[in-house]
């Protein structure tokens, strides 16, 4: 048996011949694929990862910046719509894991007669820091509406204190004209005694 064995391995050697090179050739592209599946692995690990999110308060809406990647993010822009305050429009530099946010807006400030924005569309770029930088986009949608219902959102309940709080504001607007007005004054008075030390001299 084994003399037979010997005599079809002889007779068939292309044979065994083609199959050792088609298991070299699957052995190399599976190879291949799983370095190449590394690299993009370790790749997706070491860039940055900008997101914007919504977060609402009892009296406030803000919107929030943050790099959840680990690599730092560079050249950030951040379209809106439909178009708020943002104060994030163009951000130089995020580092990684930090975040910045805005207050975009508060809640009583909206007529209860006009139904309030709910849904926000997000479109953001920015750029690694390495030597040959790569551009990174993103576009979403978030819809707050869930986000309004769990919090019990109501404008009526916290109207009380956000009345303080816009008379706490006027009083600082008070002050800040007080204050320009003795500037004004001084100023005046510094004038008049730099015309004064002009005459006497």
């Amino acid at each position: 048996m084994w003399n037979q064995f010997l005599n079809f391995i002889n007779y068939n050697s292309a044979l065994w011949s083609f199959l050792a090179t088609a298991a070299t050739v699957v052995y190399v592209i599976l190879t291949y694929k799983l370095l190449k599946e590394t690299i993009t692995t370790r790749k997706a690990q070491n860039q940055p990862a900008v997101i914007v999110d919504i977060e609402v308060k009892s009296i406030y809406i803000k919107m929030i910046v943050k790099n959840v990647g680990n690599s730092p993010a560079k050249n950030i822009k951040i379209d809106v719509i439909p178009e708020i305050n943002n104060p994030f429009s163009s951000i130089e530099f995020l580092a990684p894991n930090r975040e910045i946010s805005n207050i975009i807006r508060y809640s009583y400030r909206q007529d209860h007669n006009e139904q309030m924005q709910t849904k926000y569309k997000f479109s953001i770029s920015y750029t690694d820091i390495y030597e040959k930088a790569t551009t990174y986009t993103h576009e979403y949608e978030i819809d707050i509406s869930p986000l309004l219902q769990s919090t019990n959102f109501n404008e009526d309940e916290n109207k009380a204190v956000v009345e303080k709080l816009d008379k706490m504001l006027s009083k600082f607007d008070n002050l800040k004209d007080e204050l320009r007005k003795i500037s004004d004054s001084s100023k005046n008075q510094a004038d008049y005694l730099k015309d004064i030390k002009s005459k006497i001299k």
